[in-house]
């Protein structure tokens, strides 16, 4: 677990180190139009292509550690436990 949580900060650092890259920048243009879709305060966050980016690894940087080897959540029979 201990090497799956530094891969999941390299890859938050790594985000993060382009998000805001991204939000000092001008940058491309955004893939998404935050603006339309969202409050002011969210779309403030992500004025550009490298912010979402940079975002989106930083959201993306958990999944290293998340755990895998557990039991389905079913029982015998499919139904749930």
């Amino acid at each position: 677990m201990a090497n799956a949580k530094s891969i999941g900060w390299g890859i938050y650092a790594v985000g993060f180190a382009l998000w805001l890259f991204g939000y000092l920048s001008a940058g491309h243009a955004a893939l998404f139009d935050w603006k339309a879709a969202t409050p002011w305060w969210i779309s403030s966050f992500v004025p550009n292509l490298e912010a979402e980016l940079g975002l989106t690894l930083m959201f993306a940087s958990v999944i290293p550690t998340l755990p895998c080897d557990q039991p389905p959540l079913s029982g015998p029979g499919g139904m749930l436990v």
